[in-house]
């Protein structure tokens, strides 16, 4: 719940607001939200969510790129305009619309409440010696069933023994190896789609143990493996088409943390920062994302470069 908060208290939806019918792609000048019901006009953001009913409104010397979802489209509201966001269809009451466009589709999250086995703060399991610096996939989900396992060096260690168990304990791979990352084999026992597993590293100096931990990841399940797949093949076709355009990365950062893949969801929130600039939103987002997967601004650049 404290993230959900954090969300709700960012410049997006209010908690009691109806589900979204559009994003801000970016905002530049004065530029303001009006949310459904109030009258008072909050500062808007690049990534806010636009409920039905709001108002968007902009200054004379301001304008705003949205996503309009229920007729998906894109554009850009100019100075001294205002539009009402509908349910069901947009008005524009003041100003006028330019760069208008249809887009193949916007999925916008309702709330980024995630579901309960991604919200679980278990930590790393230590034990005595260094502790191994454990990557991915970390208190996270993966959208395949051959995971790439990977971690940092560890002084010392001259070979890693890398364990699979599923909820029983029981191992379904293991296997030693001087390098810091192995793929789950092809021809090993079915990870099974909506399942959670362990993984544990023990770092060796020949016989003797210097350092060990376990984690926890979580299959998707094979529908929601279908959909996001969809979905982001969609985004990724939109990004290519106009790369200028920062609504479908936006959702695409949504997309990924929505289903548990913090990893690419810290990288594409990274990114949009890289784009836009400080934006105190964008930043909570990436860094409530590396937290959940014990991550921090260094690791996050290390992984760019893969």
């Amino acid at each position: 719940m404290r993230f959900l908060v954090a969300f709700l208290t960012l410049g997006c939806l209010a908690a009691s607001a109806q589900a979204p019918v559009g994003l801000l792609s970016s905002v530049k000048g004065s530029v303001k939200i009006v949310r459904a019901g109030k009258t008072v006009q909050d500062d808007a953001h690049p990534a806010d969510l636009i409920g039905a009913e709001d108002r968007l409104i902009t200054g004379a010397n301001g304008e705003a790129v949205f996503l309009y979802c229920p007729d998906p489209k894109s554009a850009r509201l100019m100075s001294g305009g205002e539009a009402l966001f509908g349910a069901s269809a947009l008005q524009v009451k003041k100003g006028k619309l330019a760069d208008e466009r249809k887009v193949g589709g916007c999925r916008l999250p309702t709330t980024l409440a995630l579901s309960g086995a991604s919200q679980q703060q278990v930590g790393l399991v230590k034990t005595r010696g260094r502790d191994v610096n454990l990557r991915t996939p970390n208190r996270s989900f993966v959208d395949n069933t051959l995971p790439r396992f990977r971690w940092l060096p560890v002084d010392g260690a001259k070979s890693y023994e890398v364990r699979v168990t599923d909820r029983e304990e029981k191992v379904l791979f293991k296997t030693t190896l001087t390098g810091t990352e192995v793929q789950y084999p092809a021809d090993g026992p079915k990870l099974v789609a909506g399942q959670k597993y362990w993984w544990r590293v023990v770092a060796r100096d020949s016989d003797e143990n210097v350092g060990e931990a376990g984690t926890f990841f979580q299959t998707l399940s094979e529908n929601k493996v279908a959909e996001l797949h969809t979905a982001e093949a969609d985004l990724k076709k939109q990004l290519a088409a106009t790369p200028a355009d920062n609504g479908p990365r936006i959702l695409l950062a949504f997309l990924y943390e929505e289903n548990g893949l913090f990893e690419n969801a810290a990288l594409t929130y990274d990114e949009l920062i890289q784009r836009l600039g400080a934006n105190e939103w964008l930043e909570n987002q990436r860094n409530t994302t590396l937290n959940r997967i014990g991550w921090n601004l260094k690791d996050l650049e290390s992984a760019r470069k893969k």
